[in-house]
C-alpha cells in the first residue's frame, strides 16, 4: 500500500489532463494516451506479477513516475505552459507536504515510544496536526488559492441578513 502511495500522489498533481485535453479539442490524445497506458500497464504488471503482490505495487508505481510527467508535458505544451512554471505552482504543496510529512513522523516516534498512548488516538490526532502544518505552511507561502478558499468559507457560514 505504501508503494501505491507514490502513484496516488503523482496522480492527485496530474489530474487536470483531461480537463485541458477535452476543451481544447484534443480528445484524440487522451484516447490515444489510455490506449497505450492500457498495454504498458498489462506489461508492468505482468512482469510485477513474478514478484508478488510487492512487484505488482512497484511496477504500478514505476509506470507512474515514467509516464505521468509524459502526459503532463504534453498537456502543458497545449497551453503554453513550461514546465518550471508547472512545478514552482506545486512548490508550496510540495513544501507543505514535506514539513507535515516530517513532523507526523517526529510526533508519531515519540508517541510510541510511550506505551500508554491509543492507536486510535495517535491516528486522529496526527490527521490533525497534519492538517494544521500544512494549511500553516501553505499560508506563509501565500497561496492565493487557499486564501479565496477560506474567504469562501467564512463568507458561506455568515447569516443571511434580511434586507
Amino acid at each position: 500500500l505504501q508503494i501505491l502511495c507514490i502513484s496516488g500522489m503523482l496522480k492527485s498533481i496530474t489530474t487536470t489532463e483531461g480537463s485541458i485535453l477535452l476543451p481544447k479539442g484534443r480528445p484524440d490524445i487522451e484516447l490515444k494516451w489510455n490506449s497505450c497506458m492500457l498495454i504498458s500497464l498489462a506489461v508492468f504488471v505482468f512482469i510485477g506479477s513474478k514478484y508478488g503482490i510487492v512487484g505488482v505495487a512497484s511496477a504500478i508505481a514505476i509506470l507512474d513516475v515514467i509516464s505521468l510527467p509524459i502526459l503532463q508535458g504534453i498537456t502543458n505544451s497545449l497551453i503554453n505552459l513550461s514546465f518550471k512554471k508547472y512545478l514552482l505552482a506545486l512548490y508550496p504543496a510540495i513544501l507543505g507536504s514535506i514539513y507535515m510529512a516530517a513532523v507526523i513522523f517526529i510526533y508519531k516516534t515519540i508517541l510510541h515510544s510511550s506505551l500508554l498512548v491509543n492507536d486510535l488516538f495517535i491516528l486522529i490526532s496526527s490527521a490533525i496536526l497534519g492538517i494544521v502544518i500544512y494549511l500553516t505552511v501553505l499560508k506563509l507561502a501565500k497561496v492565493r488559492a487557499l486564501d479565496e478558499a477560506f474567504q469562501y468559507i467564512g463568507g458561506s457560514l455568515r447569516p443571511v441578513s434580511n434586507v
